[in-house]
């Protein structure tokens, strides 16, 4: 979508699925490549949970996670709202966690303001 508007920016997915809050925090700063603008965060309870984490340790994590991306003056987009309007939207895979493709490209689309 961006560089159908004609723009050069870059973008990396380094998410990783399954993945805990404490398991981003540890690699936070190697998986975020230095001259990163904007990181474009989603970070939701449900792979905490499942793992026993409390949603106190939860929190505290993506403060932290937030707090070194802030310290490298990396603006942060959070897209759960996007997402959560999406999946309310009923655009979900069979296995009602992650978006389909048609749920990811209205989340784009809702992104493209502010990525710029």
């Amino acid at each position: 979508m961006l560089q159908a508007k004609g723009s050069a920016t870059r973008v990396i997915n380094a998410g990783v699925s399954g993945e805990t809050t404490s398991q981003i925090l540890a690699r936070v700063n190697s998986s975020v490549p230095e001259g990163t603008r904007i990181v474009i965060l989603s970070i939701f309870m449900l792979n905490d949970r499942n793992r026993g984490v409390s949603p106190a340790a939860h929190q505290s994590n993506v403060a932290s996670i937030r707090q070194q991306l802030g310290a490298r003056h990396i603006r942060i987009i959070d897209a759960s709202g996007l997402i959560i309007s999406a999946a309310k939207a009923g655009m979900l895979q069979s296995d009602r966690i992650h978006l389909t493709a048609e749920g990811n490209r209205r989340v784009a689309a809702g992104l493209m303001a502010s990525v710029r």
